[in-house]
């Protein structure tokens, strides 16, 4: 959807943001000594600005020609609210953040804090009733990762190696820092981020809750902290979370216990893991499945003995001393309770077992550890919507907002070409930037929907937002 407006438009969409004034209030309480010619606001709209044109220099200079910034002032002026008449420079921001190396980390939370506002009054992440039968799009929140690396970039050992061998390297050569990461067991070198977006209903275009460069070897270490960080935050509005990760039994019990259901599928084993083969006629993405037993329950009508077990997240059963295989008969999953316990609400499942004689009812703990493995969850051989599914294709459908704004940041944010160096801790900056263009771009086309006089009501909703401050 970015790649598809005009920057210019962009940039006075972000004139009369409502996130502009409460992120340049978090920028200018994080800054240590800030420049009393620079304000916090024009500073806000010189990183974003970056990612709207595409490259740090295009924008340095629109800002200096044409008189942009006059305009921008102007535009902001119908919105009551005041831009300084001289017109900011990255310079401004590189020395804000030699100042405070750390500041691209700290802004993330004001970040979550603001924008999560922003998307109520657009009608995401609104609260209601707690509900795993009707799972919404607009409850619904997804994870992902990616790994960013210039196409130029050296690492510090390439240039030491240089050095070493009395090759030239450049003053301004881009030096990266190197982190090594994981993905569909790839080792990848680079710089790994990980997102955390609500889809708005536009194709291509959601909202950014967390977008943070991380330092860890996994991408879903970062997966974990950042979707626990966005559920608390959000007080009870998000229903379920999708994410196609590699996340374990405990982690998904975990987000049960908050409140979520988690869509997360359970992935291929290796090849030296015990496995269920997958017939042909219903092979997708994996050959094998994982499988392991649950517990073994019995029929209180006519004593029968099953033995409950997962197979690849769906619950099958058998008779005892019976191998399980893809075909076994599945227990279906039939109500999804909440019960009030010591500990808070804990989810129970209950699943009908089919028995020769008639079937019967099992409730299910989340909190259950497997049967002859105490150390086991017995989420980590059952889902409670296993990609069989057609909830977990329905959510799974959702990932376009996210896949767009991976496609659209790796063609934005990695090509800063004033910067000589690509840092963990800078490219974070940049790309709080890219995330508050992005929102800011989300709301705009968002209430465009609603009204054929958009751009007047926008005016209107920062306008009231100001003075609610003010207030």
């Amino acid at each position: 959807m970015l790649m598809s407006r005009n920057a210019e438009a962009d940039v006075f969409a972000m004139a009369a943001s409502p996130l502009l004034e409460p992120m340049a209030e978090a920028l200018f309480e994080l800054d240590p000594a800030p420049d009393p010619r620079s304000h916090p606001a024009a500073l806000m709209m010189a990183l974003g600005g970056v990612s709207a044109y595409k490259s740090a220099r295009v924008w340095d200079s629109m800002l200096w020609g044409q008189g942009l910034w006059e305009r921008i002032r102007c535009s902001s002026a119908q919105a009551e609210r005041l831009l300084p008449v001289r017109r900011p420079t990255l310079s401004e921001v590189d020395k804000m953040y030699r100042r405070n190396k750390e500041i691209g980390d700290l802004l993330v939370d004001p970040l979550l804090e603001q924008s999560l506002p922003l998307f109520r009054r657009g009608g995401l992440l609104v609260p209601r009733q707690w509900d795993f039968q009707d799972i919404s799009r607009e409850n619904t929140i997804r994870a992902d990762g990616t790994t960013l690396r210039h196409r130029a970039s050296l690492t510090k050992k390439e240039v030491a190696r240089r050095i070493k061998e009395g090759i030239p390297v450049s003053a301004h050569a881009w030096v990266q820092d190197e982190v090594k990461t994981k993905k569909e067991g790839k080792r990848l070198h680079g710089i790994p981020v990980e997102l955390v977006m609500v889809d708005s209903g536009v194709p291509y275009l959601g909202g950014v809750l967390t977008l943070r460069a991380h330092r860890e070897r996994q991408e879903t270490l970062a997966a974990r902290h950042d979707l626990k960080r966005v559920i608390r935050a959000a007080g009870g509005a998000v229903e379920a979370v999708s994410y196609d990760g590699l996340l374990k039994g405990v982690d998904v019990e975990e987000l049960l216990l908050l409140g979520v259901m988690p869509i997360v599928p359970l992935h291929q084993p290796g090849p030296g893991q015990q496995h269920v083969p997958i017939p042909e006629a219903a092979l997708g993405d994996k050959s094998r499945a994982h499988f392991g037993i649950i517990k073994t329950v019995t029929h209180d009508f006519n004593s029968c003995v099953h033995e409950l077990w997962g197979v690849d997240g769906v619950i099958r059963t058998v008779r005892p001393g019976q191998n399980v295989t893809w075909d076994s008969p599945v227990c279906r999953v039939e109500e999804i309770e909440s019960r009030r316990t010591e500990d808070g609400k804990t989810p129970y499942v209950w699943v009908i077992v089919p028995c020769k004689k008639s079937t019967f009812r099992v409730a299910l703990d989340v909190r259950e550890r497997r049967e002859g493995h105490p150390k086991s969850s017995i989420l980590n051989v059952f889902r409670v919507y296993p990609e069989s599914e057609p909830m977990y294709q329905r959510i799974k459908g959702w990932r376009s907002p996210v896949e767009g704004m991976f496609s659209a940041m790796k063609g934005r944010v990695a090509e800063n070409d004033l910067s000589p160096r690509l840092k963990i801790s800078r490219l974070q900056l940049d790309l709080i930037g890219y995330a508050f263009l992005y929102n800011t771009v989300m709301w705009d086309v968002h209430i465009s929907q609603f009204t054929s006089v958009g751009s007047q009501q926008y005016t209107e909703i920062g306008r009231a937002a100001d003075k609610r401050r003010a207030a």
